[in-house]
């Protein structure tokens, strides 16, 4: 049998082949799908790309659990992810594909969706840089896709040459820069757009002197300006904040949930639109620019944890307008879930009878977990379904029956055991009848560690 963990942050598999059955035991076994369907990389990311010191999983066969499962009942908030444009240029690392390939690009977009993301934000850093071409390429696939949204977040290198040429006032490049934007990205169909408005997200401009009131007399697009960090919500200058993430200058296991708290705390007293931010942690020791920055990823509960902060603010009578992933791709400060999240599951099976029990290690904890799916197969290669198990987090391990009589017994999920083991249901004359008995059997684990959702 083979047992796949479906996680809310990382898949696990162990593999139990059935060398043989008694005679007695009819057992009918109709593969549904294969070991490598169910193991093989069904992320965006490149199969070529190898894990990370800074905490990268090697991409895996990821759970398509949608994110707003972890969001708080009741959620109509938008979802979108910070989609990084600059992979393949010679000034960052190589991660195995290019950002501007619209083939990448498509299965970027594929990938996102399956996950319930519902749109990217894309950093901006000028018409003539290295990552418009990137941009310009989503803006196209998106519209082809139907129903997926992107937006453009306008990054302080954009007007960075400019200020360094002419001063700190840089007013007219950023006019420049949004009126190019406006007559180019303005008109997509899938243009992220609030109240008929086209969004336009800034990051690192509050670094240099704008005179926004000139700006905003000189651009075209009406567009509602997010600005990040709790600052936003009292600038009389903008229409909206977005978080981002902080870090801790002197503890790496301090998550940085007082940086949320205190954005939500500001969100909450404006009406002013509010975009909150998940991550799974941070880690920049990769990168060229590293400041040995980390937000440890405590095996997938800082991921968990960030949700579990919007919830503690926004309900389904109170909704947050949009939450954003930091990041999907941005490999070199350790926040990318395209490969997926390591929740550091060490998955350890025996079988006992007619029990299969496993435990999870140490490490791990099942709050990281939606629930285990139990395959059954005969050459280790095709699969049947044989159970779908809740995790248990108060448990610690989790078992279940497998007693075959021509057919599988029907079992009742809410009767367990002391261990947490499904208990077949009451009268069924299937459970009472035959052993399956086995005369070999092979447990090996195949994979552990990457997911995402």
């Amino acid at each position: 049998m083979l047992c796949k963990v479906l996680l809310r942050s990382v898949y696990v598999f162990c593999v139990l082949i059935l060398l043989s059955l008694s005679a007695s035991a009819q057992l009918s076994i109709n593969p549904s799908t294969t070991l490598s369907t169910e193991t093989s990389n069904n992320t965006s990311a490149s199969s070529t790309f190898h894990a990370q010191t800074d905490g990268n999983a090697a991409p895996g066969n990821v759970s398509k659990a949608s994110l707003r499962s972890l969001l708080y009942p009741g959620s109509t908030t938008k979802i979108y992810a910070s989609v990084m444009p600059w992979f393949g240029s010679p000034s960052h690392i190589s991660i195995g594909y290019t950002s501007s390939d619209p083939a990448q690009i498509n299965s970027q977009i594929s990938d996102l969706r399956s996950r319930g993301i519902q749109g990217a934000i894309i950093p901006w850093y000028g018409q003539s840089s290295y990552n418009a071409a990137m941009a310009l390429n989503f803006m196209q696939a998106a519209q082809s896709a139907g129903n997926f949204e992107f937006s453009l977040r306008l990054e302080g290198g954009a007007v960075q040459a400019y200020a360094q040429q002419n001063g700190c006032d840089v007013t007219t490049e950023l006019i420049n820069e949004l009126n190019y934007v406006a007559s180019t990205f303005y008109g997509s169909p899938a243009y992220t757009r609030i109240g008929g408005r086209p969004v336009m997200h800034f990051f690192g401009v509050e670094s240099y002197y704008v005179d926004w009131s000139r700006v905003r007399a000189s651009i075209a697009g009406n567009p509602i300006f997010m600005m990040r960090n709790k600052a936003a919500f009292a600038d009389p200058t903008t229409d909206g904040g977005f978080s981002w993430l902080q870090t801790s200058a002197t503890n790496p296991n301090d998550e940085m949930l007082s940086y949320l708290d205190g954005f939500y705390n500001a969100a909450q007293s404006s009406s002013k639109v509010a975009v909150g931010s998940i991550y799974k942690g941070f880690n920049d020791t990769l990168a060229a620019w590293s400041a040995n920055r980390i937000i440890n990823q405590q095996c997938g509960l800082t991921w968990l944890d960030t949700f579990a902060e919007a919830g503690k603010y926004y309900s389904s009578s109170n909704q947050l307008d949009a939450i954003q992933v930091v990041t999907w791709n941005d490999y070199e400060e350790g926040t990318e879930i395209e490969t997926g999240i390591d929740n550091c599951v060490a998955l350890a099976p025996t079988v006992a009878g007619s029990t299969l029990t496993w435990s999870i290690g140490s490490k791990a904890s099942e709050k990281t977990i939606d629930h285990y799916t139990v395959f059954i197969s005969t050459d280790g290669q095709n699969l049947m379904n044989l159970a779908d198990v809740a995790a248990e987090p108060a448990s610690g391990n989790d078992a279940i029956n497998f007693i075959p009589s021509g057919v599988y017994c029907p079992a009742n999920k809410s009767l367990r055991d002391e261990r947490g083991a499904i208990r077949p249901a009451p009268g069924s004359s299937a459970c009472d009848s035959g052993a399956f008995e086995l005369n070999g059997i092979i447990d090996e684990i195949f994979k552990d560690g990457f997911e995402a959702f």
